[in-house]
């Protein structure tokens, strides 16, 4: 590994630490070894866009108002993710593509739901999604924010 790699890798290192940090008073058993990669992060986030567009193509996604609450409708349908509750769930948080989705227990994340998205993407404004799926992607819950509405797609 050169220079410059090894730099990356610790500054990917020292952003999970300081989000594990923040996190801890919410979420006690996150550590930085619950982050998967961005590489395989964003293979993820392929799967999910492939989803939402076989979705699209079906006319299977569900529209909402823009003025309606994204978390409000989250909470409305994660009853998906609970399906699959013997696995982890791979939330997308705001950091996700600079150091990797997280890895939680669906048990943590019910727990903790506002505080989980608080920290999503369209909450932070670093993006229009929020994004939530079991690790085999068989299992999934997407919040999408256009400019007229919000699109929710869920498949199982």
């Amino acid at each position: 590994m050169d220079r410059k790699e090894r730099i990356k890798v610790l500054q990917i290192e020292n952003s999970r630490r300081l989000l594990c940090k923040d996190m801890q008073e919410y979420i006690e058993e996150i550590n930085v070894d619950n982050f998967i990669s961005p590489e395989s992060t964003a293979k993820l986030i392929e799967k999910i866009l492939k989803h939402m567009e076989y979705m699209d193509e079906r006319k299977l996604s569900v529209k909402k108002p823009l003025d309606y609450s994204f978390e409000k409708l989250f909470k409305e349908n994660m009853d998906i993710l609970l399906k699959n509750s013997e696995q982890d769930i791979i939330f997308f948080h705001y950091l996700s593509h600079k150091i990797g989705a997280l890895e939680i227990k669906v048990s943590s994340m019910i727990k903790n739901i506002d505080y989980i998205l608080s920290i999503s993407e369209m909450n932070k404004r670093t993006a229009c999604d929020v994004f939530a799926a079991s690790k085999d992607m068989r299992v999934g819950l997407c919040i999408w924010k256009t400019e007229y509405e919000l699109l929710l797609y869920k498949w199982e």
